[in-house]
């Protein structure tokens, strides 16, 4: 992977994208100013080459959806994150255009249907009582990402996959290794082999056994021709892992962060708790959900010409 600093890439009319951070929980100051200027900005990537920067929600939201864009890495255009991105990510299911996409797509979507969510609450209700029961039965301080906000979404993406009971704490471990910046490149590499083998294992398993579970059902009725291919089914559950685990237990921590920040928010929330339903989702508009790795941001290219944009989560709801 080529690597560059920002003095050597950027230039004041493209500056280097992503900005630096002066507080991990906020979006970086520049691409605050740019949201409250408006419009796109053009800005410098890694390997030197100029992109637009979309930071208000109805630009993001326009980028994304716009027929007219990419999200195919293998478009010469591409804003890459990485010289390799186009070896390690062609053709995978989240870098399909419309209508490719929006095909596959629907074969999951009825997986995470208010209907089947309603249907999961109670068992994610008492894995939720069990993390909190856990965090009090230490008596002192304790580690709320470790105890709570990395457990508890990966318990649930393995209620929805269907992995054993047994194999939860290895399941844990594989998902937690993406999350973890201590971890050094050629651990992370080793873990993921891990990982991929440990889904290849469990997808096997559900074809021999299919159970009432995600991937049972995608076995069932979603592969083939005119769906996922057989040997393409690891990869997606790695891709649900990364993206139903990382995103769900950063939000955690930041929306605790948030609470121990405002007090005044959080007593109004203990006083009338049926306000519980409205911080997540302002959370979800007003928080970087992600880390700050290249990585975490989706990009979008021209599919007739070059012109490329690049996404930072908004800050905002406007």
């Amino acid at each position: 992977m080529t690597t560059t600093t920002p003095e050597a890439v950027g230039t004041a009319d493209a500056p280097f994208f992503p900005a630096p951070r002066s507080c991990p929980f906020s979006a970086p100051p520049r691409h605050t100013e740019f949201r409250e200027a408006g419009g796109l900005h053009q800005v410098t990537i890694w390997d030197g080459s100029r992109h637009w920067l979309a930071t208000r929600h109805a630009d993001i939201r326009a980028v994304l959806a716009h027929p007219a864009l990419s999200a195919d890495v293998r478009n010469p255009d591409f804003p890459l994150v990485h010289s390799n991105q186009p070896e390690h990510e062609g053709g995978l299911f989240l870098r399909l255009d419309d209508p490719e996409h929006a095909r596959l797509r629907q074969m999951l979507t009825k997986e995470f249907s208010v209907k089947r969510t309603r249907a999961m609450r109670e068992k994610l209700l008492e894995i939720t009582d069990e993390l909190i029961d856990g965090m009090l039965a230490k008596g002192g301080p304790v580690d709320f990402i470790q105890d709570f906000a990395l457990p508890l979404p990966s318990r649930a993406i393995c209620l929805i996959l269907g992995v054993p009971y047994e194999d939860h704490d290895l399941f844990q471990r594989h998902a937690n290794a993406g999350t973890d910046l201590d971890v050094g490149h050629e651990e992370r590499a080793r873990l993921q082999h891990e990982a991929f083998a440990y889904y290849s294992a469990l997808v096997e398993r559900k074809r021999r056994e299919p159970a009432d579970d995600m991937i049972s059902r995608l076995l069932a009725d979603h592969t083939g021709p005119d769906g996922f291919a057989l040997e393409m089914l690891p990869v997606l559950v790695g891709i649900l892992v990364g993206a139903g685990h990382e995103t769900t237990a950063n939000m955690l921590g930041l929306g605790t962060v948030a609470l121990l920040l405002n007090p005044d928010q959080r007593d109004r929330l203990r006083e009338r708790p049926e306000l519980a339903r409205a911080p997540p989702r302002r959370c979800c508009a007003t928080g970087a959900s992600s880390p700050p790795t290249r990585g975490a941001w989706p990009w979008r290219t021209s599919r007739s010409a070059g012109t490329s944009y690049a996404r930072a989560r908004a800050s905002s709801s406007r």
